[in-house]
């Protein structure tokens, strides 16, 4: 049957996430990207802080739109994705597309406008400004004072950012390909970007416990990680921008 004249076909939009030790932060991550997405997918890289029960629960009180999949007890890589992609893309139509929802990130506003217009240009991925916000001096001042309330979102939190480089965040299902060599973002073959990007809130340092952990958990796997300290990856307020 035909579709009258002026029909707005509804995105589906499926998310995709590896996390590992960020209990502080998954819940409001995962709950922000069930706004967008039909359904949220997570992949457990061997968490001990509680990360992978929140996710559990999460599963049980959504009726399985946030999705505990599995646990990877090994060192990450960046293969898992596609793991977890090959697993169910052959589930999903050609028409829906994929967002690559990390448990630190928070897209600034709805993507599926973004995505229609990206398919009717004949495009396959979408890529981010990522808007790196920082822990501060300032923030470590409010930290040591104990005026810190880590019982606010980490969006109100943390007020001080970067923006200067982009990354893809969203690419298209294929159900007849799989994600290719294992690397990577997103499958090698969505190679037709966007000319045009979305905005991404990333917090990837929140309190000085979370990133003493997060250094020692990347140190040795991940090349730009050489801090030993916290303190090395704390920034000056002076040069970054306030989000109020």
């Amino acid at each position: 049957r035909s579709q009258p004249v002026g029909t707005v076909h509804p995105v589906r939009l499926f998310g995709l996430g590896i996390v590992k030790n960020e209990v502080d932060v998954i819940e409001q991550s995962a709950r922000h990207a069930l706004r967008f997405c039909d359904r949220v997918l997570y992949l457990d890289n061997g968490s001990d802080d509680g990360t992978w029960e929140v996710l559990c629960e999460l599963q049980a009180e959504t009726g399985g739109r946030i999705q505990a999949v599995d646990r990877h007890l090994g060192p990450f890589h960046d293969g898992l994705r596609g793991l977890l992609y090959d697993d169910v893309r052959g589930t999903l139509g050609p028409d829906d597309w994929w967002l690559q929802a990390d448990a630190d990130e928070f897209l600034e506003a709805d993507p599926r406008p973004a995505i229609r217009r990206a398919a009717a240009l004949g495009r396959n991925r979408i890529r981010t400004w990522q808007v790196q916000f920082a822990f501060t001096d300032r923030d470590l001042e409010a930290w040591e004072a104990g005026r810190e309330d880590t019982s606010l979102p980490i969006q109100e939190r943390r007020r001080w950012y970067r923006a200067d480089w982009m990354e893809s965040r969203l690419w298209r299902n294929d159900p007849n390909r799989p994600w290719g060599d294992g690397t990577g973002t997103h499958p090698g073959w969505a190679d037709r970007p966007a000319p045009f990007a979305l905005v991404n809130r990333h917090y990837q340092h929140r309190d000085p416990d979370q990133m003493q952990r997060r250094i020692e958990a990347r140190r040795g796997v991940f090349p730009h990680v050489t801090a030993d300290s916290w303190r090395q990856a704390a920034r000056q307020s002076n040069g970054q921008g306030s989000a109020r």
